[in-house]
């Protein structure tokens, strides 16, 4: 009998009862709750503490004290947060030689979340982090193109795409952009905004044109919403026809009626996806996500770094175990991410990683690395199809390999396609040890690489080795009798046939 299909819309139908179980107090209230502070007060918060601080409570224990750095909206429509100079930021994926994206994150350290909802568009970083009972990461699940879902167009990943700029030290985006419709020099009024792009409401519909949406075009543009009607005649005719369609979503705004669901042009996909980090963080209970329709590994991507754990109960503290009516649901599974590209550990992930995942563990991709523990099964929802969804490029054109999308189980490195490793049996030795680079601030992660040598100025500041910790452990345990969460219609079992295996030749 055939192994059943399973692809992400083996999720779609209903709300699953993890997702259910996420019925905590709103996510913002809760980072309220855990600073001490009032909703209100969250707008415009300056962290005060230091990552290090801590307090001593009456059994002489060290309480670290929560920590919020935020990221201020992008009001001034420059494809930066407003705070871009102090704000967070990271490479994506976390710390690779080669990042292909650049993220802006909000920070939440030494904080603890209760069946909590985690916003769509957050991309935080959370650090040393409680999760308890079931963590529900939302998303836009139609993240296509709602007006011709079938028309080849630009992937989702490349909208607000960012590089690292050497002039500032931060990411920037890599396309520059200027706001059309917030002058009353471009409005006629005849003619209305007539420098619109000149393209049919069934291509840009009205709800998504000056005033009822301000528009951001580009000098290189991605697609036919970028270019002003008084400029079309500058691209011949055969380049203008191979740009896409702009990307047109539906969300809510206001464009004169109150609130309501409207079509909207996108030229940035990060506020309607997720690109999440836990680090050092401990999840006592189950985490699961929307399902987007399209597989974007970019955009929709959980890191799980340090020594994140994934637990089913506290071990220290039975005030932070998931309520008792969520147990059966949580068992069974520890993650269901379909369509997300789910990374657990880094290529060189800390001896005290452990992972424990238990029951179907979903995802769309899933990369395993370092020390961790699964007991279940491993359900992956993404297919690879040369030249569809992640595999074509700006203009729709295959690329790629099909194969450069499979599930990892352990350490590859470069020569075995892991572009985020180094080949352990290349590093160079520092007192007898391993090293796979240097730590120039503390924060425990490679500034240089293993081949670059620290100046004597940054010797003298403190900079250490960071040491190779090994390939680490990973344990498959399949469990038959497993209960499947809500879903999976069929029981999930592969009998293997005895010397039915074969090489194949070229």
């Amino acid at each position: 009998q055939d192994l059943p299909l399973i692809t992400a819309d083996s999720f779609t139908d209903s709300e699953t009862a993890l997702q259910a179980a996420a019925d905590g107090d709103e996510f913002w209230q809760q980072v309220a709750d855990n600073l001490g502070i009032t909703l209100g007060e969250l707008d415009g918060y300056i962290e005060v503490h230091d990552s290090g601080d801590f307090y001593t409570d009456g059994e002489g224990n060290e309480i670290f004290y929560p920590r919020y750095l935020r990221v201020d909206p992008d009001l001034d429509l420059d494809g930066l947060p407003d705070n871009w100079e102090t704000a967070w930021y990271e490479s994506m994926p976390f710390n690779a030689p080669t990042p292909v994206d650049w993220y802006y994150r909000p920070v939440f350290e030494h904080m603890i979340f209760r069946d909590v909802q985690i916003p769509e568009g957050l991309n935080g970083l959370f650090i040393n982090c409680t999760f308890v009972g079931a963590t529900y990461v939302r998303t836009h699940a139609e993240n296509y193109n709602i007006l011709d879902p079938l028309k080849p167009q630009i992937p989702w990943n490349e909208y607000g795409k960012m590089v690292f700029d050497l002039d500032t030290g931060r990411p920037k985006p890599t396309r520059d952009r200027w706001v059309f419709g917030d002058d009353a020099d471009e409005y006629d009024g005849g003619s209305g905004f007539c420098d619109c792009p000149p393209l049919d409401p069934t291509i840009l519909p009205f709800e998504a044109q000056p005033p009822n949406q301000l528009m951001l075009m580009s000098s290189s543009p991605i697609d036919k919403g970028d270019i002003p009607a008084s400029q079309v005649g500058s691209y011949s005719a055969e380049d203008y026809d191979a740009l896409p369609d702009p990307l047109i979503i539906e969300t809510i705004r206001d464009i004169g009626s109150g609130p309501e669901l409207v079509p909207t042009r996108v030229t940035d996909t990060r506020p309607y996806s997720n690109n999440l980090r836990f680090h050092d963080s401990m999840f006592v209970g189950s985490i699961v996500s929307d399902v987007p329709q399209e597989y974007t590994h970019v955009r929709n991507k959980i890191q799980f770094t340090g020594k994140t754990r994934f637990l089913e109960q506290h071990p220290t503290d039975d005030s932070l175990n998931p309520e008792e009516i969520d147990l059966a649901e949580l068992l069974k599974s520890s993650m269901m991410l379909p369509n997300f590209s789910a990374d657990v550990g880094t290529f060189n992930s800390p001896p005290e990683q452990e992972i424990k995942l238990h029951g179907a563990i979903v995802a769309g991709v899933l990369d395993v690395r370092g020390n961790a523990e699964i007991e279940g099964s491993l359900l992956l929802t993404f297919a690879p199809i040369y030249g569809e969804g992640p595999m074509k490029d700006i203009n729709g054109n295959p690329i790629g390999n099909p194969a450069g999308f499979n599930t990892s189980l352990g350490y590859f490195g470069p020569d075995d396609g892991d572009e985020e490793s180094l080949d352990p049996w290349d590093l160079p030795e520092v007192d007898g040890v391993k090293i796979v680079g240097w730590d120039l601030d503390g924060d425990g992660f490679a500034d240089l690489g293993p081949w670059d040598e620290p100046t004597q100025e940054q010797l003298d500041a403190g900079a250490v080795t960071i040491p190779f910790n090994g390939f680490g452990r990973i344990r498959l345990h399949f469990n038959p009798d497993a209960v499947l969460p809500d879903g999976l219609m069929l029981p999930v079992k592969a009998i293997p046939v005895g010397a039915t295996y074969k090489e194949g030749k070229l």
